[in-house]
């Protein structure tokens, strides 16, 4: 049993005995300097397989610096296998080692989150919205929540941990910030949990949220921590699928999409998704604002009757979240990385 702490996620990992892994995180940091991170890399010996571990993150494997990585693979007779968090992403040819996009994140909320929560069909709240960082697109949506009455509708913690408002919106990005000005002193939103310090570092827990919270809400209005780029998905609309919960998703365009393709289903129905399609980061912004305001006006007893008409949609979404079985991705991975490289050295 291997246990990897990365971020502030612990993730126990079942490897086959007959299997000698070398583990070393990388990140999108590392590709600006892949000749220092190659120098450093401990290969313990030869028929170790070196595992790069960026399933936390998105790694772009498109980018020419990658070439260094894979001169260093040419080098050594190691296997070698790069797990990355990017799900819809085929490996450049040019690139010999092997690659696997890995769905990390599934597998956390899979193993920190109830599967067999009650269905709740009468709650009080039309939705949650959850936010530790404060970015443009958050607070975009926030500060309409509470510019227009929605706030008492719902439950809202924003921490405001950290702050960046690098996001580019072409000639929208103006009014994007100006919007967001219009709320500065009325956040942060406390919520219902108090960060923890751990290595001077504040840091929420996503598996602690109070189950009266989650029970008196019908949507989440997630808010992905990559709004533009490839598809990621991180813990929080697995977590919303383990909820119970409706979704609106803010995040890169086509992602519900590839959620459908998995075998997941959404609300398409019922709340207006068009927003998936929007390759423009402004305009997608504005759609999904509209998805969230379209659906929490309506009045509360309309929300019941829809929530319950959707109930078996709810439950094939938290059955399927807990089918993943990680340890089987990823030692199938080591054993393929470990053809590969024997294809390799008989040519």
């Amino acid at each position: 049993m291997w246990k990897l702490t990365t971020n502030s996620y612990d993730i126990e990992l079942s490897i086959s005995d007959d299997i000698a892994c070398t583990f070393i995180p990388i990140s999108e940091n590392d590709i600006f300097d892949l000749d220092t991170y190659t120098k450093n890399l401990p290969v313990v010996d030869d028929k170790s397989i070196i595992v790069l571990w960026g399933a936390v993150t998105r790694l772009n494997l498109n980018d020419i610096r990658m070439t260094k990585l894979n001169v260093f693979y040419q080098t050594i007779k190691n296997p070698m296998v790069v797990f990355n968090g990017v799900l819809d992403f085929e490996k450049p040819k040019y690139l010999d080692f092997h690659y696997q996009g890995i769905n990390l994140f599934q597998h956390l909320a899979k193993i920190t989150q109830p599967h067999d929560r009650a269905i709740i069909i009468e709650k009080s709240k039309k939705y949650l919205f959850m936010s530790t960082k404060d970015y443009l697109s958050r607070r975009y949506i926030l500060q309409h929540l509470l510019n227009n009455g929605f706030e008492n509708q719902g439950i809202i913690a924003y921490k405001c941990l950290q702050k960046s408002f690098s996001e580019s919106f072409g000639n929208n990005t103006g009014y994007i910030q100006d919007a967001c000005e219009s709320i500065k002193e009325q956040i942060p939103i406390k919520g219902f949990d108090e960060p923890e310090m751990i290595e001077n570092e504040l840091v929420c827990h996503f598996n602690q949220v109070p189950d009266d919270v989650i029970n008196d809400t019908y949507l989440s209005i997630l808010t992905e921590t990559y709004y533009q780029g490839p598809i990621f998905f991180s813990e929080k609309i697995y977590c919303a699928m383990l909820y119970n919960h409706f979704f609106i998703y803010l995040g890169p365009p086509h992602s519900l999409k590839y959620l459908r393709s998995i075998g997941f289903k959404t609300f398409g129905h019922i709340i207006d998704e068009s927003y998936d399609d929007i390759q423009d980061p402004a305009e997608r912004l504005f759609a999904v604002t509209n998805a969230v305001d379209k659906f929490i006006s309506k009045p509360i007893n309309e929300i019941i009757h829809l929530y319950a008409e959707n109930i078996d949609i709810i439950n094939h979404n938290r059955q399927l979240v807990t089918v993943i079985d990680i340890d089987e991705i990823i030692n199938s991975a080591l054993r393929y990385a470990i053809e590969v490289k024997c294809r390799a050295d008989i040519v």
